[in-house]
Parts: C-alpha cells; sequence; structure tokens
C-alpha cells in the first residue's frame, strides 16, 4: 500500500500555466529553459537546474507537458520501485509506521522529501537485494546509482547528498564490491549523459557548480524567515530526537564498523539537510521537508538495529518526529485533523491517478485554462510595441510574458530577488550591457520579504534606469525601451563609516539619484547561525526629506554590490513617476539594525558606506507614446 502511495503521490504536472505569482513564474523559466537548450551556469543560473522540468511545481507548457509528465512518472516509478524493495525488510509494525508517515505528508511527498529520501532509500535497497538473495542485484545496483544521480539536477541544493551519497555507497557495499562500484558508475555516467541529453557540453559543468554554489550558499544569508513563536523550538526538539536516537541505533547496529559509518553518515546528512531546507524559509511548504523526511529515515535505519525492542523504539520515535509537525503553530486545528485522518493525501493519490488515466481531458481543459489566462492577462499595448523584440522582465512574474507569447530574453539570475551577491548581481547587469540584452525590459517591482525594492537585483536595476527610457505602464507593469546612445555612469562621491542602530546622514540632493553600498560582516556568532540555523536578518531604516520614516529588509550582499538609495523607489509606479515625470522623495537618513542569534549580535557594529551619483535623467513620455494606465 505504501509503495502505491508514494509512486501516485511522487508526481504533479497538472498545474496550469504562470502567471503573475513567483513560484509558477520560475517554473515556467525553468521549463522554457529546456525547450529552448538553455545553457545552465551561463544562460541560466537558478537553484533549480536543466532537469528542473520535473519538479511538482511544473506551470503547464504546451509543448514540454508530455515530456514533464513522463520523466515524472518514471522518475517517481523507479523510486517506488526502490522504496519497496527497501521496505521489503522492515518489520510489519515498522511499515505500519511507513505508512502512516506517508498517509500524514502525502501531499508534499512530491519534491523535496522524495528527493531527500531517495539516497538512503536507494542505499538500503542494494543492501536489502543482496541479504534477501533478490534476483538482478546488479541492476537493483544500477538503478539506484541511476535514481540517485536525477535530484540534484533537479535541485542543485542536493548535489552535496549526492556526493555523499557516491562515497557511502562502496563503503556500505564493502562486502559487495561489484555491486558498491556498479551503483557509483552508473550514478556518475547517468548524470554525465543527463547533462549532455539536456543540451550541455561537459565543458559547462564546471561553470554550473561553481555558479551554483554560489547561488546556494547565498540562500541561507539572503532568503531566511522565520515562523511564528515556538517554531524552532519544535524543530530543534524533533531533530535531537532524530539525532539522538540515529547515534543509538549506531552504537546498537549489527553492521560492521565500515557499513555502520556509511549508512549512518548518509542518513545523518540527510536529516540535516532536510533539517536547514525547512528552518531557512520557515512556511508550512518548507517545514513539511523536514518531518516527513526524518522521520522515513528514522524508520528505515531501524533495520540494521539488534534487538526487536530497539527497532520498536527506533520506530516509535520516528512516528512522534513525523507528529512534531501536529505542534506547529502556523497550521490551523482543523488542517491538522484533516491532515491526521490522511484525507488530503488520499485525495491527492485518487488525482494523480486520473492525472493518468485522463491525460487527453486534462490537457485540454489546462489547454483551455490557458487561453481563459491569456485574455486575463492581455497587454494588447506591450505587444504592439514590443513585436517579437526581445524583452525581459524585472524581477517576477515571467508567466505574463508568456501569456502574452513576447519574445522572452532573461537575465542569468532571472527572478531579481536571487540575485543576492555582488558576483550574481554583475553577472546580470554584465548581460543587459551587452549585445545580448533585449531591446525592452518590463518593470514588475515586487520585493520579497519585505525588502527595499532597488536592492534586489541592484545593477541590473541601476543599468535599466540609466540606459531604458519609459514607454508606457500597462497592467501595473512599466515598459522600458533600450536607449542605444545612452552609457550608464556614476561619479564617485566618498565614503562613510556607521555604526548599527545609529543614523547616518546620507548626500543626497534634490533632482539626483544616489547610489549605496555597504560592507557590513557578520560576527562569528552570525556565521555561525548561517551554517548551523537561520543567518540573521539585516533591515535598513530610510528617513526621508520631510521626516517620514520607511523600513525594509536588505540583504548583506546586495548591499555590497550597490543599488539605488535616493530617490526612494517603493514600487512600480513610483518609478514611472520618477524616471517619466521627476516626482520623488529623497532620502535624507539611514540606519542599519542587525538581528541576533542565541542572544550574540549577528553583525559588526562598524561598516562602510560608500557613496556614487549615477548618470539618471528623467524621461517625459513624448505625446506619441501610449498613455500610461494602472
Amino acid at each position: 500500500m505504501s509503495t502505491l502511495l508514494v509512486f501516485l503521490l511522487g508526481f504533479h504536472f497538472s498545474r496550469g500555466s504562470a502567471g503573475y505569482d513567483i513560484d509558477p513564474s520560475w517554473a515556467s523559466v525553468v521549463t522554457w529553459g529546456a525547450e529552448h537548450g538553455a545553457r545552465w551556469g551561463q544562460d541560466i543560473v537558478f537553484t533549480y537546474g536543466p532537469l528542473g522540468l520535473l519538479s511538482p511545481q511544473f506551470s503547464y507548457t504546451p509543448s514540454m507537458l508530455l515530456v514533464a509528465a513522463c520523466g515524472q512518472v518514471a522518475f517517481s516509478a523507479l523510486y517506488a520501485m526502490l522504496f519497496a524493495i527497501a521496505c521489503s525488510a522492515l518489520a510489519p509494525s515498522s511499515r505500519l509506521a511507513l505508512l502512516l508517515i506517508v498517509v500524514w505528508f502525502g501531499t508534499v511527498w512530491a519534491g523535496d522529501v522524495l528527493w531527500l529520501t531517495i539516497y538512503p532509500i536507494a542505499l538500503i535497497a542494494m543492501w536489502r537485494a543482496h541479504e534477501g538473495a533478490f534476483r538482478h542485484s546488479a541492476w537493483i545496483a544500477i538503478a539506484a546509482g541511476a535514481a540517485c544521480a536525477i535530484p540534484w539536477l533537479i535541485k542543485f541544493s542536493l548535489f552535496p547528498l549526492w556526493i555523499a551519497w557516491l562515497i557511502s555507497a562502496p563503503i556500505a557495499m564493502t562486502r559487495y564490491v561489484r555491486t558498491g562500484l556498479l551503483s557509483v558508475g552508473s550514478s556518475a555516467i547517468t548524470a554525465l549523459m543527463l547533462w549532455w541529453l539536456t543540451g550541455h557540453d561537459l565543458a559547462d559543468l564546471p561553470t554550473h557548480l561553481e555558479r551554483s554554489f554560489q547561488v546556494a550558499i547565498g540562500y541561507s544569508h539572503a532568503m531566511q524567515r522565520p515562523g511564528p513563536e515556538w517554531t524552532d523550538t519544535i524543530g530543534f526538539v524533533t531533530l535531537a530526537l532524530a539525532l539522538a536516537v540515529l547515534a543509538l541505533a549506531f552504537a546498537r547496529s549489527r553492521l560492521g564498523w565500515p557499513q555502520r559509518i556509511a549508512f549512518f553518515m548518509l542518513a545523518a546528512a540527510t536529516v540535516g539537510l532536510s533539517f536547514k531546507a525547512a528552518f531557512t524559509r520557515v512556511d508550512t511548504v518548507h517545514l513539511f521537508i523536514f518531518f516527513p523526511t526524518a522521520a522515513t529515515v528514522l524508520v528505515l535505519l531501524g533495520i540494521f538495529v539488534h534487538s526487536n525492542g530497539l527497532r520498536r523504539f527506533t520506530t516509535a520515535a520516528a512516528v512522534a518526529c513525523a507528529a512534531g509537525a501536529f505542534a506547529l503553530p502556523s497550521i490551523r486545528p482543523d488542517q491538522k485533523l484533516f491532515l491526521a485522518i490522511g484525507a488530503p493525501a488520499v485525495d491527492t493519490s485518487i488525482q494523480r491517478a486520473l492525472d493518468l488515466v485522463l491525460f487527453a481531458p486534462r490537457t485540454e481543459y489546462l489547454s483551455r485554462n490557458t487561453r481563459e489566462l491569456r485574455a486575463d492577462a492581455s497587454m494588447p499595448q506591450t505587444r504592439q510595441l514590443v513585436g517579437r523584440d526581445p524583452i525581459d522582465i524585472i524581477s517576477v512574474g515571467q508567466g505574463v510574458l508568456f501569456l502574452n507569447q513576447l519574445n522572452y530574453r532573461p537575465r542569468p539570475i532571472f527572478q531579481g530577488y536571487s540575485a543576492y551577491t555582488p558576483e550574481l548581481a554583475a553577472m546580470n547587469r554584465d548581460f543587459i550591457v551587452s549585445s545580448r540584452g533585449p531591446q525592452w525590459v518590463m518593470l514588475d517591482l515586487r520585493a520579497i520579504d519585505g525588502r527595499l525594492p532597488m536592492s534586489e537585483d541592484p545593477l541590473a536595476m541601476l543599468q535599466v534606469i540609466q540606459t531604458y527610457r519609459p514607454r508606457l505602464s500597462e497592467r501595473g507593469l512599466l515598459l522600458m525601451q533600450r536607449n542605444a546612445s545612452a552609457r550608464a555612469t556614476a561619479k564617485p562621491l566618498g565614503e562613510a563609516q556607521g555604526r548599527l542602530d545609529e543614523f547616518v546622514v546620507v548626500p543626497s540632493r534634490p533632482g539626483q539619484a544616489l547610489a549605496l553600498s555597504i560592507d557590513i560582516e557578520p560576527t562569528a556568532w552570525g556565521r555561525a547561525a548561517g551554517a548551523l540555523h537561520r543567518s540573521p536578518r539585516l533591515y535598513i531604516d530610510l528617513e526621508l526629506g520631510d521626516g517620514t520614516q520607511r523600513s525594509y529588509r536588505i540583504v548583506p550582499g546586495a548591499a555590497r554590490a550597490g543599488f539605488l538609495l535616493s530617490p526612494l523607489i517603493e514600487n512600480t509606479q513610483s518609478l514611472w513617476d520618477w524616471l517619466a515625470t521627476d516626482k520623488s522623495e529623497r532620502v535624507a537618513r539611514l540606519r542599519l539594525r542587525g538581528e541576533s542569534w542565541l542572544g550574540h549580535a549577528g553583525f559588526e557594529q562598524d561598516y562602510r558606506l560608500r557613496y556614487s551619483e549615477p548618470a539618471v535623467t528623467s524621461s517625459p513620455v513624448s505625446p506619441h507614446d501610449p498613455a500610461p494606465t494602472p
């Protein structure tokens, strides 16, 4: 029963087309990249990789639906096969516990839970195939290796776990050397073959790895978001329980020492990575990565303990870890009851089965829904002006370009909130400057997490406001056209020192733009928080010329890159007002504030500011240009 459920719950390809929303938009760009032969690491630099269309976030793209559906279903079937082999070594009570975990969290199994748990499951399946005298154990090893090569090509943050698996597999299979080598060889060859089949050269791989590591490392310092009170406490208690049980199972394992170290090292890495994924950006979707992953790993590792009593204890601890999710304050009581009885998982599995059986009607429904979305998101003025010229959008909402069937040409870090280091921000600016830069840029300034809008994709934004001119505003989006004769220049204005929690007067002048770069370093405690839990957040308070104040989040890496400080741009409309009519609000003073971690300051007290004056002139809309529309 569990095997059938994880198969049906392991894919999701029936979402509609992307519109203005952030997640469907990035999913549509990843699919667009696969369809158009984009090179990851150069044309696209993002959390999700060249197989990102196998993510359950897949947004309907007519030409890629069959590819995504076949790929997701095949991968889910491979996972289910390995899951069944691994679970065949479990006692009935442990199988029942695993079924309970799947029923509780089945709605989120597709995606991170599946990708994380496939590594220990594949390793245990290989071991079980030999210990249980399965026929075709060599083919099982090859299948396990191939399966483990896929997740990190879907989502790069799984790459460290794949490396851990490559190290663990031959050690865990010391008694069956051929099987261990087959699995590792299969995994490496599959990864390289998939990289090549997605249109990449092997020479592109180092660049992809390097830049993806920048995105992955920067994520912890830029995308953190705490949850309600007690959420972290629940997470730490559950993590402590999971690691304590793993340590006890390790000490009482019936495996030899090399195999014991390999199995439990991979298990601990899986639990730790799932905790980091859940408690960096704390919301229900991310939180539900950790609890089922930790619980599944504990149930499976109970296979290796000596006594039945300890095995039952490990299983009970696994159920307790899973049940920890029901203590989360972010989930309403009625939702907890609904999840506990398994109704969402059953309903979801039925829907997935219907997606397979009724594939043609489902496709027609998605196609009809896309036509309706296109009518709702229609931008006739923009289409008339842009024609087939290349266009990009800053910072999110790429789906609206696809709905209007415009000629999309993205920056490498295509969603602006992800350009959160100086290097990533410079990549986007350099693309805008280059001959491949788009003729048109649409601006949709929807900063996430309360960030200062102009600090997202800051260098690209500075480039655009200096070398593009506004043409029209339609549906709240600002269309900018490239000015071939314009050049981005900035006059240095000097440096200053600042201290946390103290206001600093800034050298802004009425009618002039002011850019700012801030060098601020985390403390040792801040670095430890970023590595073990969640980086402290940095805030910037701005005092305007009229004495009013605004407060925003700002990412330290984006602040170091440099951003437009004054005039204050809070949304797309205020940018239009400044560029088209010269109406703006000047920033007079600023103050930085930083969070602490475990009672210790997250940032050094002193920081450095570097000011410059970019050459930005207002560009009044000509009488021949279309009038702005709300």
